[in-house]
């Protein structure tokens, strides 16, 4: 696994942060986790992001390079996959609304992860990797009500916005 920073800045004008760069960045490339820490720098906020990432180059059975990246639906049932497009709905949504890139929430091998496992409590949530106590704490709700098929537009309408992470508290 390799690492990569990014520190962003808001875009007073849009209110938004800036994430071209970041999103260059992993268009080759899978997301597996990310650490993020929200500070204040010359009077502008700014979101530094460390990015654990691989490489997004799959191999087919010839051992021949192919240029697609990880699709984690490929190893989920029908009703799996059912469950992994309700949380990528409700996290694009709820990313677009609390203006972060949606990876940041949760990235698509977590949603496949939590979708084969289908959680009933928290604890049970916590259980997936990258899966943090600020995920469950911020999230964590929210995702298990569309785990229990609530529409993700009505989990949305119900869910306070994130807080972003304090200085000394560790993020998933």
């Amino acid at each position: 696994m390799k690492l990569k920073t990014f520190t962003l800045q808001l875009d007073t004008e849009t209110g938004t942060f800036d994430d071209a760069a970041l999103v260059a960045f992993l268009a080759d490339r899978d997301a597996v986790a990310v650490d993020e820490h929200f500070f204040v720098h010359d009077g502008l906020p700014r979101w530094a992001l460390l990015v654990h990432y691989r490489e997004g180059i799959r191999r087919d059975s010839g051992g021949r390079a192919s240029d697609q990246r990880p699709d984690w639906r490929d190893d989920l049932s029908a009703e799996e996959a059912a469950v992994f497009s309700a949380l990528r709905s409700w996290r694009n949504n709820r990313a677009r609304r609390d203006g972060r890139p949606a990876f940041v929430l949760f990235t698509n091998r977590q949603l496949a992860a939590i979708a084969k496992l289908q959680p009933k409590t928290l604890a049970e949530l916590a259980t997936v990797d990258g899966v943090g106590e600020a995920r469950v704490r911020d999230y964590g709700e929210s995702v298990l009500a569309v785990v229990g098929g609530i529409d993700s537009a009505q989990v949305e309408a119900a869910a306070p916005p994130a807080k972003a992470s304090s200085p000394d508290e560790e993020t998933a």
